[in-house]
C-alpha cells in the first residue's frame, strides 16, 4: 500500500525515493525519514506512513515543519 500511495502521489521514481529518505518534521516522523518507520520492524511504523500518505492523497495538507511555518491567520479585529 505504501508503494501504491507513493506512485499515486509522486509518480514513483526519484521523487518518491526522495520523500521516503528525507527527514520530516511532521509529528508522526519526529525528524526521521519515513523509510526509518517502514523498515523499523513494526507494523505500526508501516501503518503510520500509510495513514500519512493516505491523508496526503485525500487532499489533506502535510503538517508544516520548522522550515515551513504555518501562515498567520487574521482574526477579526486583530493583525496576524
Amino acid at each position: 500500500t505504501v508503494h501504491r500511495l507513493l506512485r499515486q502521489l509522486f509518480g514513483g521514481g526519484q521523487q518518491a525515493l526522495g520523500w521516503l529518505r528525507s527527514p520530516h518534521d511532521a509529528p508522526p516522523f519526529a525528524g526521521q525519514p519515513p523509510l526509518a518507520l517502514v523498515t523499523g520492524g513494526t507494523l505500526e511504523g508501516i501503518d503510520t506512513v500509510c495513514r500519512y500518505l493516505t491523508a496526503l492523497a485525500q487532499g489533506h495538507p502535510a503538517a508544516p515543519g520548522p522550515a515551513d511555518p504555518p501562515s498567520p491567520v487574521a482574526l477579526p479585529g486583530k493583525e496576524p
